[in-house]
């Protein structure tokens, strides 16, 4: 990449964290460098209010004392006193001269004096060590071109090739540095090597200022640096060309050694560990920023995208609907939003939000486009700061292709249990010996390593997923923060067998409704208690929920009385279990205060039904309102419910990953 002294005024507002030197000023340098003193001075003059050419020692001339890019970007402390900055806190520096300097102190900033930058740098865990991202964006929004496959869609992003793809880009690149030595021997020469199993994942670039442009060069696994860049100081930057697919092949981590040598000795090393940030995902006590649903011209369609923007609007979030441009309205089901991050400025993250796309093979015998065709909406919103991610097996057991729909991946909220502290919650899905879903899929998630997942049993529900029995709310009244809302048949049994025996048996459930095949759905208190179908599918489908709240109990240690109580009944098709009335468990939680779930159409009695009625004042005391959705046509009848028809991108929490040391 060249990059002309012109660009400069971009570059100063939109390189908000960009951390590098200017090695051929002898004042304070933008990270884009300047093509001249005069322009370098007024850059640190507007950017920290200092005097632009107090540099004090050739260290500093070298190194420079802070920068920025004029937006409180990645600074760099004074470099004069090199020793201090190494003296006896890491064992990997045998010359004080020869560092290798990254942030593994965490602060967004390279911090040349901070003895903390160079402590045990070569060990990675929760108190240090330097965090990169996998550069899989699309800065400049190209991979939207062409009539692309399947495959080819998943390998465009930035970091498929070896340039820096506009300034935008290396906000996407970690910042390091091997710090200037002036007094470099003659005869000394520099060598950086990338070690290990990592070293084919990731790409160094190495910045270079060439007739007053700036250039960035992909480096070789294995590096020669000459003498005069060992004087002057070398500003490079790394990216990872993926994430972690399977911890057994890449854990994440790379070790990164310079050594300095002359014709006969070795002057010094130095090595420091890095690794790339994981992918997680969102829990329900982050509120919405967009929403998504899939919208159709005709009145079921218009009822349901009418009801959920009036959701949204009641909500405090502000957050849009993104209206997703397939055909296919289960839009719970084909991405699953997340994000990544590594330490920016001032104590903020840099992210990379992730959208990933589901393993559902919809044509495994075509050999471009095997996948689910709307899965195709991740790299539709791939763009900057905004990745697609795409895992799949073609051999995985078609039967079981539903669990690799994202009905069957939610995320338990942050908790600790048993002195383990889950920050971010765990991941929570559907899997059995024998149904579950895409390994391969399922091994990558696992991979991240941040959110270690729960799994429970879905192989006895029609469509196999964890969101048609249960859901999480935040609330105060919990040390914990939240509590689970689960499916209770008993409780809808137990309602209406109190209306029938208060003499209202008569009264009539889905009124109004049709099944899919055009049958009338209305049906009678009386009826439903008096059925001998819908009693045994009770007791089945009560304990099979039971069992999979064990397993939460088990994992979480939550307690029963915290529990959230949702009430529907379940009945039989094709020898599985699906919810009988709308599967209010099945909604979405907009933010902390506002639940949308399917209208219950339960028995109106004495002016209300009985089974919004309950909802509503269970959800009260946690300060969350019900805003009801009409979804029966669209998705109650034919096997789902409103959180199948949407999803949301979420905020990133405060919490930042790499503090877990998980």
């Amino acid at each position: 990449m060249r990059i002309t002294t012109t660009q400069w005024w971009r570059a100063v507002s939109v390189l908000a964290f960009l951390l590098i030197l200017g090695c051929h000023s002898p004042t304070l340098t933008s990270s884009l460098e300047f093509s001249d003193a005069t322009d370098a001075t007024d850059a640190a003059d507007a950017s920290d209010g200092s005097d632009g050419a107090d540099t004090t020692s050739e260290a500093d001339a070298a190194d420079g004392a802070s920068i920025t890019d004029g937006a409180d970007a990645l600074d760099v402390a004074d470099g004069a006193d090199q020793a201090d900055a190494a003296d006896g806190v890491d064992a990997t520096i045998t010359n004080a001269s020869v560092d290798l300097i990254v942030d593994n102190n965490r602060n967004g900033v390279l911090d040349l004096d901070d003895p903390s930058e160079d402590a045990y740098e070569n060990v990675w865990n929760k108190a240090n060590g330097a965090v990169f991202l996998a550069n899989i964006d699309d800065d400049q929004d190209t991979c939207t071109e062409g009539n692309k496959s399947d495959y080819e869609l998943a390998e465009c992003h930035d970091a498929a090739d070896d340039e820096v793809n506009g300034l935008e880009d290396l906000l996407d690149m970690a910042p390091m540095r091997i710090r200037a030595w002036p007094g470099a021997p003659d005869d000394a020469t520099a060598t950086l090597v990338v070690e290990g199993t990592g070293a084919n994942y990731v790409r160094i670039f190495l910045q270079e200022y060439q007739n007053n442009d700036l250039t960035y060069e992909a480096l070789p696994q294995k590096h020669s640096i000459s003498v005069e860049q060992i004087r002057e100081g070398v500003n490079l930057r790394i990216e990872a060309k993926d994430i972690v697919r399977d911890a057994d092949i890449w854990d994440g981590y790379i070790t990164v050694r310079l050594e300095v040598r002359g014709q006969s000795e070795s002057y010094g090393t130095d090595s420091v560990v890095l690794r790339v940030s994981p992918v997680m995902t969102y829990h329900h006590l982050l509120d919405t920023e967009v929403a998504y649903a899939v919208a159709f011209n005709f009145a079921s369609s218009l009822a349901f995208i009418g009801d959920l923007t009036a959701a949204l609007n009641a909500s405090s979030v502000n957050a849009p609907l993104y209206q997703v441009g397939y055909g296919d309205q289960w839009a719970q089901d084909y991405f699953e939003t997340g994000y990544m991050s590594m330490p920016g400025p001032k104590g903020a993250q840099h992210a990379i939000r992730v959208n990933f796309r589901s393993a559902n093979v919809d044509n495994p015998n075509n050999p471009n486009n095997p996948l689910r065709n709307a899965g195709r909406v991740v790299f539709d919103l791939r763009g900057p700061d905004s990745a697609a991610v795409q895992q799949f097996d073609l051999t995985h057991p078609g039967q079981m292709d539903s669990l690799d729909s994202f009905g069957n991946t939610e995320t338990i909220p942050p908790y600790s249990f048993k002195g383990i502290d889950y920050p971010l919650g765990r991941s929570y899905r559907g899997s059995v010996p024998s149904f579950y879903p895409d390994e391969s899929f399922a091994t990558m998630m696992e991979s991240q390593l941040q959110q270690p997942p729960v799994y429970v049993d879905t192989s006895w529900l029609i469509v196999g997923h964890v969101d048609e029995t249960a859901t999480f709310f935040p609330t105060e009244q919990f040390e914990r923060g939240w509590t689970v809302g689960l499916n209770d048949p008993q409780l809808a049994w137990e309602m209406l067998e109190e209306q029938q025996q208060a003499g209202n048996g008569s009264a009539r459930l889905f009124v109004g409704k049709e099944w899919s095949g055009g049958a009338n759905a209305e049906i009678s208190i009386n009826a439903i208690v008096n059925s001998q179908q819908l009693s045994a599918e009770l007791e089945s489908s009560t304990a099979e929920v039971e069992g999979q709240y064990l397993v939460i109990k088990q994992a979480t240690g939550f307690v029963d009385d915290d529990l959230v109580h949702i009430p529907y009944l379940h009945e039989k098709q094709s020898g599985y279990s699906v919810a009988l009335q709308p599967g209010t468990a099945n909604g979405i939680l907009l933010d902390s205060q506002n639940f949308a779930p399917p209208e219950p159409h339960g028995p109106t009695i004495g002016g209300a039904d009985i089974f919004k009625v309950q909802l509503e004042e269970e959800l009260a005391p946690h300060g969350i309102s019900v805003r009801w959705t009409e979804d029966w046509d669209l998705y109650h009848r034919l096997l789902g419910e409103v959180h199948c028809g949407t999803n949301a991108t979420r905020q990133i929490p405060d919490y930042k990953w790499w503090e877990s040391g998980r």
